[in-house]
């Protein structure tokens, strides 16, 4: 079965009653130029939450769609998921900050 982010990804997703899905991704990268405007991409990080399943919300419970034991307890790297979400929302048609601005580059990773 192919991961919803791709083939060559491999980590949790979880998917919210009314459709949003989340991608648990390895923390440290920060959100690509690209996806800082678009309103379609939530960061969550220090001192956010995101509901786990099997949290119940008012529109119905929260699911796995890749389960964390199918993922072998790892997350992904975050610049991954970000350049395949970024491949998904240009091939649907969604205008990106750095469509509009020529020349925007990434913000250089931090060292680990």
């Amino acid at each position: 079965q192919v991961h919803p982010a791709g083939a060559g990804v491999r980590g949790p997703v979880l998917v919210t009653p009314t459709g949003r899905w989340m991608f648990l991704v390895r923390p440290g990268d920060p959100l690509r130029p690209e996806l800082e405007h678009c309103f379609h991409v939530v960061r969550h990080g220090p001192g956010s939450w995101v509901p786990a399943p099997p949290t119940r919300l008012p529109e119905g419970a929260v699911r796995w769609a890749v389960a964390p034991e199918q993922a072998r307890w790892q997350l992904p790297d975050s610049y991954l998921v970000q350049n395949i979400l970024i491949d998904a929302l240009r091939a649907t048609g969604i205008t990106l900050t750095s469509d509009l601005l020529p020349g925007h580059l990434p913000l250089p990773r931090r060292g680990m």
